[in-house]
């Protein structure tokens, strides 16, 4: 498959006696109509779906095609903390379900369902678990194609997120074998029954949600992700990748668009999740907002070396308010996922971590172009804490290998990520008295920088005005916290 690019444009512009597409439907749309991203984490199986709906209203001429959405349908074809129902009707177009026989050619099966379903068909890696809508087999390349929903694009299907299964293998044919022969279950378009598919403005019940319409064979899918036959009156239902629900460990969330002014004898109360209640770039107790200017250097220092869109953190929740933070953290390069393919938001940081990504801001902002390179029998974190010291970004306690696997308190953190900038990139947004952290004595070294990244506007606390020096950090505020370090315009005003 390393000469699939070259054949692809070849067979743009050679026109074949025969055709070389095997199950390809009739007017694929592209990404900015069929295609579409699953809403949230845990709907792939339900944004596969959808795809595959518009595709084939689509291809019967349907006008309203594009009405079909994962909101529009949900009522009818998702069952809440279970997931995509195995049989559902929505608006004349019946989905049904099938499994994958152990043992089969499953490459030769798809191949002949994509003949009997010129539409595509959604097909489901359970182990993973993610589902993707397969548009089509090209013959002459050996290449399935599908559309993803964590990217919302069509794509060879040895590029989609069910490659995250297999990262051993490179090899594109030895990976699409590997995905294909992975797959379990599979839905499909059952029936068609031309209706008007009008464009659902409120959240309301769909006139054949009721009765017959929801097909039930006496079977569910649930608990860990495995078929359990025909033993519950259910309707079926396949299991999503769970949703889970991420604040700040203490509970408080930020809401609303009210500006917030502090006087200085008031505790600030602001926590590590707020997003969107502080208005960005307003004028605080009479001071001056000099971040404008500073946001414009810091964006010609801070440049995006990675694509958001590349990759896929099943733990990350773009409804949570730590999403943009993640996203913007990994797009300039100064944090990544897990080995796990997670990004794991609740994961404490270690000693060694702080020190890390504090040398690779400080290099950053200097151009220094420090390469951090290794050197004889070094653990991996001695070239960031040889450079971290001979900064100045950190004291002699930071440098002892007995901390270094450590995880990291909240105020260790402010202590050694706050001196990875010098004071000109840590201007003073917001007014906040000596004392007026509850918790935090601003005498200390920690509680000085503590203070100082309060007044950036960089690091916050909680609702009950502390600080919770002593508590762990999590991986979700540390990604809150670095972009704030690199955007200025991130930063909040209280």
């Amino acid at each position: 498959m390393v000469k699939r690019k070259f054949i692809s444009i070849l067979t743009a512009v050679i026109v074949l006696a025969t055709t070389v597409i095997s199950g390809t439907a009739t007017s694929f749309a592209g990404s900015s109509s069929v295609y579409c991203k699953q809403d949230a984490r845990g709907y792939c199986t339900l944004a596969s779906a959808v795809m595959m709906m518009r595709q084939k209203a689509l291809d019967e001429g349907n006008p309203g095609w594009k009405n079909i959405t994962q909101s529009s349908t949900k009522s009818v074809a998702w069952l809440e903390g279970q997931g995509l129902r195995h049989s559902f009707t929505y608006k004349g177009i019946s989905v049904g379900y099938g499994e994958f026989k152990s043992g089969a050619e499953l490459k030769e099966t798809l191949k002949t369902l994509l003949s009997k379903h010129p539409e595509g068909f959604e097909i489901y890696d359970r182990n993973l678990p993610h589902a993707v809508f397969l548009t089509r087999y090209e013959a002459f390349t050996d290449t399935f194609y599908c559309g993803d929903p964590v990217y919302g694009y069509e794509q060879p299907l040895a590029e989609s997120w069910l490659r995250t299964g297999f990262k051993s293998i490179t090899d594109e044919e030895e990976l699409q074998e590997a995905i294909v022969n992975g797959l379990e279950a599979y839905w499909f378009v059952s029936a068609y029954t031309p209706k008007v598919i009008e464009a659902v403005v409120a959240d309301t019940k769909d006139d054949e949600e009721d009765g017959d319409d929801i097909s039930a064979d006496n079977g569910t899918s649930a608990g860990n992700n495995t078929s359990a036959g025909n033993s519950s009156s259910q309707d079926d239902v396949v299991n999503s990748p769970a949703n889970g629900v991420v604040d700040d460990n203490r509970g408080n969330t930020s809401s609303g668009n009210t500006q917030v002014n502090v006087p200085s004898t008031t505790p600030v109360s602001i926590d590590d999740t707020s997003t969107g209640s502080y208005y960005y770039g307003a004028n605080i107790g009479g001071m001056s907002d000099p971040s404008e200017s500073l946001s414009n250097e810091m964006s010609d220092i801070f440049n995006r070396v990675n694509n958001f869109n590349d990759v896929y953190f099943p733990d990350v929740d773009r409804n949570e308010w730590y999403y943009r933070y993640i996203e913007e953290a990994y797009e300039l390069g100064l944090m990544s996922g897990q080995d796990s393919g997670e990004f794991d938001i609740d994961g404490e940081v270690t000693i060694a971590q702080c020190v890390t990504m504090a040398a690779r801001i400080h290099s950053i902002y200097t151009d220094d172009r420090h390469s951090f390179n290794m050197s004889g029998s070094q653990e991996w974190y001695d070239p960031y804490v040889d450079y971290a010291y001979d900064e100045g970004i950190i004291e002699k306690k930071y440098t002892k290998s007995r901390v270094m696997n450590e995880s990291a308190t909240r105020a260790e953190f402010a202590e050694i990520i706050g001196a990875a900038l010098p004071s000109g990139a840590l201007i003073q947004v917001n007014s906040v008295d000596d004392g007026a952290i509850l918790d935090v004595e601003s005498s200390t070294s920690a509680g000085k920088m503590i203070y100082t990244l309060y007044r950036a506007g960089i690091m916050t606390g909680y609702s009950d005005g502390t600080f919770d020096p002593n508590n762990t950090i999590t991986r979700s505020q540390v990604a809150a916290i670095i972009v704030r370090m690199a955007d200025p315009s991130k930063r909040v005003r209280v």
